[in-house]
């Protein structure tokens, strides 16, 4: 399969996610979506569809990586960057110390540390600098952040971890905060009945 990247960019990288959830060896599409990540309009768009095709995105790890310190000023994008890097899986060991960094800087937004801590977990939840820096984050005060911690740091529900991963990856999906309580810091429950 040749692509071409005529037009709608977002509508290319999203055929490129789905040529990856087809044939994940499709070095095309892959190389697409590392293009796109370098671009400041299309990397929020593009680590949402690295976010869905997961491991097979790989060759990516170290675009991603790069782009974790040019987004400090952006918390979306920042965050989703985090969150691809942890769909890849163990092959991201590479951020964990950016990671790291994340989750222990109290100046870092809030849905950052949880993005890391959350990817903390399923990257490399053995690592003792990884269970370190999760238990540190059992003191937050944070709830959000204690809830993303502790559920890293399970590990005897880990059968459940990947369905709830995509119960959560579902729900962030088709919500997302509202943004007049983020500038104000307000935070909630959200309860989802199915």
């Amino acid at each position: 399969i040749s692509l071409r990247c005529e037009g709608d960019e977002s509508r290319s990288m999203w055929v490129c996610g789905e040529i990856l959830s087809i044939n994940p060896r499709d070095a095309d599409a892959v190389a697409k979506l590392k293009i796109a990540l370098r671009r400041p309009s299309d990397a929020l768009l593009a680590c949402q569809i690295i976010q869905d095709v997961g491991p097979a995105a790989a060759p990516a790890i170290p675009d991603l990586v790069a782009l974790l310190p040019k987004t400090a000023g952006d918390p979306k994008i920042r965050s989703s960057a985090v969150l691809a890097l942890s769909a890849i899986g163990p092959d991201a060991r590479g951020a964990l110390g950016p990671f790291i960094e994340m989750l222990m800087d109290v100046h870092e937004r809030d849905d950052v540390r949880r993005a890391a801590a959350a990817a903390l977990g399923a990257i490399a939840p053995e690592s003792e600098a990884v269970r370190s820096a999760l238990r540190s984050s059992l003191e937050s005060p944070s709830p959000f952040l204690r809830y993303e911690a502790a559920i890293a740091l399970d590990s005897e529900e880990q059968r459940l971890a990947p369905y709830l991963k995509e119960i959560k990856k579902r729900i962030e999906k088709i919500w997302s905060y509202p943004p007049a309580a983020l500038t104000e810091k307000k935070e909630g429950v959200i309860t989802v009945v199915f």
